[in-house]
Parts: structure tokens; sequence; C-alpha cells
């Protein structure tokens, strides 16, 4: 069994990156949402997190997809690079068709298609956990505060371990990915 090095890659200049995440506890339904924007030199732009009353793991992770990009369309970037660490949820938003999606999860899946198309330039790719700790760090700040929150400045960051987890990312840091047999 061979342990592979995992990090949060940076994008292209000119491009942001935005990592989104999603938080699911099945015994009560609750559900969170986070993502972080961040620029080429890792530098942290604007985050949120928020709850997300949802049927499922899934409708959780296309919650911080959607939020995500609604914000980054807020701030008007039109070159974007969306990572998540569900591959399902890149497959849906990324090129699957709306209609393939589990029920619950449709009219979310079709909304972030619509935000998709709404970007000049946009890459949206799968990333492992390890390479997603920020979002999703903030996902879980969502899911247990119960609220909405959205973070415009690195200091107003929610605790110390997402900015850790920022400054981590920032410098290059990697995380051990265990192996398969």
């Amino acid at each position: 069994m061979k342990n592979n090095l995992v990090s949060w890659c940076p994008p292209p200049e000119g491009w942001v990156k935005l990592n989104a995440d999603g938080s699911f506890v099945s015994r009560d339904s609750n559900g969170g949402a986070g993502f972080v924007a961040r620029d080429c030199n890792g530098h942290f732009l604007f985050a949120g997190a928020s709850d997300c009353r949802g049927v499922d793991p899934l409708y959780s992770e296309l919650c911080g997809i959607r939020s995500a990009l609604t914000e980054a369309k807020k701030a008007g970037l039109p070159r974007v690079i969306l990572e998540s660490d569900s591959s399902s949820a890149v497959h849906l938003v990324g090129g699957g068709i709306s209609k393939n999606a589990p029920r619950g999860s449709k009219q979310l899946v079709q909304q972030c298609q619509d935000l998709r198309d709404s970007f000049p330039e946009i890459i949206i790719q799968h990333t492992y956990r390890e390479g997603n700790s920020v979002a999703d760090r903030l996902a879980v700040v969502g899911r247990q505060s119960g609220r909405t929150q959205f973070f415009e400045r690195f200091i107003e960051l929610p605790d110390a371990v997402t900015k850790d987890n920022v400054v981590f990312d920032m410098n290059g840091g990697a995380s051990v990915r265990p192996g398969k047999l």
C-alpha cells in the first residue's frame, strides 16, 4: 500500500479557485455547505458557510457549489476553477444532465448548471478531500451554526482551524491520503 501526498493547488494567474463542500448528518437530515475563493497566490478572497436542510449528502454538496458560484458571480469573477470532493456533484454540475439527478436534487443541479453557464470561462473538477480542507471545515461550521455566514476578510473566518487550513494550503502544505491495497 502506497500513501499519496495531496495538497491544495493554486489556480493559474488570472483565475480564481473556488473550493466547495457539503456536510451531512443522516440521523437528523442536518446539512451544511461551505466554500472558499482564493487567487493564484493562495490568498483568501472570500468564503461562506450555511446550513442546508437536505435529503442526502449530495444535496449538501450541491448547496456548497451553488453558494460558491453565486458569490463568484456577484463578485464579477470571469475565470473560475470550481473544485469539489464529490465526484457525483462534479459530474452532475460539470456536464451531467439534471434529469439524471436524484429526485430531491434536480432543481438544485439545474440552478448550478445555469450558474456554470453564466461564466465566460469555468473549469469544474474533482479534488480529494485532503485538498479541500477549508471548504470541508466551513461546511461543518454551516451545519453546526444553523445559519448563513459570509466572510469577506481572512480575519473574519469563524475559527482558528479554518484560518490554519488556509495558511497551510497557501504555504503548499500536503496531507497524506492512504493508498489502496
